[in-house]
């Protein structure tokens, strides 16, 4: 699960635009389509070198009105990653596969009555992280 922290320096800029500077002096840089949705993005050390590029397939056109990242696929040094989402009425499932281990990881997202996620499990059912909700969502 990821930090707050990290929550807020990988998250884009309300314009979308330009490079957003990390606090190690490495940057991720955005890349957006012409309605200005997100298909790429690019890591860099301080020393402008690559360090991850990650690229999304986004689909427009569903029933929530938003778009949704389908496919993401990932290559750093540690190799490549491709990502499968599946969408309901709201994220369902997600599969993953790394170059490493060429094997698919699937994990099946369970929600509450108010649409909230509340646990995610594997391929076998079994329980792999849950999260409780205060009253304000957090």
């Amino acid at each position: 699960m990821r930090t707050s922290r990290q929550e807020t320096e990988d998250a884009p800029r309300p314009d979308g635009v330009g490079a957003h500077p990390r606090a190690d002096d490495s940057t991720i840089n955005p890349s957006n389509d012409a309605d200005g949705i997100s298909v790429q993005k690019t890591e860099l050390t301080a020393a402008i070198q690559l360090v991850a590029s990650t690229s999304y397939l986004v689909c427009t056109n569903n029933l929530t009105g938003y778009a949704q990242v389908l496919e993401e696929f990932r290559n750093d040094a540690a190799g490549s990653t491709f990502t499968v989402y599946t969408y309901g009425s709201d994220l369902n499932s997600w599969a993953a596969c790394s170059s490493s281990t060429s094997a698919w990881d699937f994990n099946y997202h369970g929600h509450d009555g108010h649409g909230a996620i509340r646990f995610l499990t594997d391929a076998a059912g079994t329980m792999t992280d849950e999260w409780d909700y205060d009253a304000f969502g957090s």
